[in-house]
């Protein structure tokens, strides 16, 4: 069919204006290559702003970093030398340890031994060796 059939053919089905007569290889060859000028324009745009936008980003992320710290020093040697404790004077302790744990099982023994008549833990330890 030639391009006047089909336009007599659409105009009897009641459009109208039908298709544009006249198809043109030139003028699609044409259009074709205009695309795709325009987008391999595009494409070298915008991989050229993806680079500068990466390089931005890792200039910003290098320049925020704090400095890196100093170098430790070495540790001392080991100091080989006995250390002094320190102790609490004995009422302190004994003190202490009747707040904490009550009378001891001594005391007990030392009463009974005394309402027996014999030496307490305090008259012991006074007497001189050999008593």
């Amino acid at each position: 069919m030639s391009d006047p059939e089909i336009h007599r053919l659409l105009a009897s089905t009641g459009a109208e204006q039908g298709p544009p007569l006249g198809i043109d290889a030139s003028g699609i060859i044409r259009r074709g290559h205009l695309v795709r000028r325009r987008r391999k324009r595009l494409a070298v745009f915008g991989s050229a702003v993806a680079t500068g936008g990466a390089v931005v980003a890792i200039a910003l992320v290098a320049a925020g970093r704090p400095p890196a710290p100093p170098p430790v020093p070495p540790a001392a040697p080991v100091s080989l030398k006995p250390v002094p404790m320190t102790t609490s004077p004995p009422s302190t302790i004994e003190q202490t340890a009747r707040v904490t744990s009550g009378p001891t099982p001594d005391a007990g023994a030392a009463t009974t031994r005394s309402q027996r008549g014999g030496p307490t833990a305090s008259t012991s330890a006074a007497a001189p060796p050999g008593h």
